[in-house]
């Protein structure tokens, strides 16, 4: 608002001179008219120059409110700027630690993949028959040895020979039983897989075997077999 009055007011002081000058010339009488001309003349150049100087101090100066919006807005584009650091400091983080987790997550998925690509092939023949021996390590573990009985203190040694007999021979019985049941058809069927693939083949297994399916199977026997198979699978070169 200052501005304006102080330019309007810069107006009129100049039309009063230009004015002060026309009358000074126009002036019939000399000697009044050129006093009052010279007068206004002297008025309005005076009221020009504090005009102009008004007008430069206080217009061409920025006053306080400016001064003020001016650092408010340097600020206010100084912490725009940290902020936009920030930000993209922050926004390189996050991308980084992005693409780390996708590497590490393409990294287990390809070894998912190559897991899954060795479980859905068939095992081979080797694995097969190691896969057995385990399983027979765990029958022997079901049953472990063959139980003991005690004698009683006034039992005759025959009563307790026939104990004895009696309860080893429904142990062993029990324990063929449950070898022909899980453990026969698959050991004869690998028998002659293993024969026909590698041409390997052990008599021993087929004497076991013999033994095994008969009420005097005992740990033992079914060891025995266990490392027999074992000792093939060893002797296996590429199946």
């Amino acid at each position: 608002m200052l501005p304006r009055i102080l330019l309007a007011f810069t107006i009129v002081c100049n039309f009063a001179t230009l004015f002060g000058l026309w009358i000074a010339y126009e002036a019939s009488p000399a000697t009044l008219q050129g006093r009052i001309g010279h007068a206004l003349l002297i008025c309005g150049a005076s009221a020009s120059i504090l005009a102009y100087i008004a007008f430069a101090v206080f217009v061409m100066r920025p006053n306080a409110h400016e001064a003020k919006a001016e650092s408010h807005e340097s600020e206010m584009v100084g912490a725009t700027e940290n902020d936009d650091t920030d930000y993209r400091e922050l926004f390189l983080a996050e991308n980084d630690a992005r693409n780390k987790y996708q590497d590490k997550y393409t990294v287990a998925a390809n070894k998912v993949l190559e897991l899954q690509s060795i479980v859905s092939q068939p095992p081979t023949l080797r694995v097969k028959v190691i896969s057995l021996c385990d399983e027979l390590r765990c029958f022997l573990s079901k049953y472990g040895p063959i139980p003991s009985v005690a004698r009683s203190a006034n039992e005759e040694s025959d009563e307790y020979v026939s104990r004895k007999w009696d309860v080893e021979d429904t142990w062993k019985s029990k324990m063929a039983a449950d070898f022909r049941l899980n453990f026969e058809g698959r050991i004869e069927t690998l028998r002659d897989e293993i024969q026909v693939v590698s041409g390997l083949r052990s008599y021993r297994i087929d004497t076991l075997m013999a033994n095994a399916q008969t009420r005097s199977c005992n740990p033992d026997i079914v060891d025995n077999i266990r490392t027999e198979l074992w000792t093939l699978a060893g002797s296996m070169t590429s199946n």
